[in-house]
């Protein structure tokens, strides 16, 4: 995804009152935690950033909001529904 594409997303979202509440990525080959490139490169401190570890026979998911280089675990609810 490149800027402009960044920037069209973002008007989308201001123009229909939204607003960015998480961003999700993988990790194929590691633990579902913050490695220091996703700390480092973070640039939407605000969010919940979902980690989805296929590392392992069942993926693992975990999320997680940085504050600076700081990693604060979230709890995800997850229903039946």
């Amino acid at each position: 995804m490149n800027i402009n594409e960044i920037q069209r997303v973002f008007t989308q979202i201001e123009l229909k009152h939204e607003q960015l509440m998480g961003i999700y990525h993988s990790h194929p080959t590691d633990r579902a935690y913050p490695s220091p490139e996703d700390v480092l490169y973070n640039n939407y401190p605000n969010v919940v950033h979902i980690i989805v570890s296929l590392a392992f026979k069942k993926p693992v998911v975990r999320a997680f909001r940085f504050e600076k280089t700081k990693i604060i675990p979230y709890q995800i609810c997850v229903t039946d529904d």
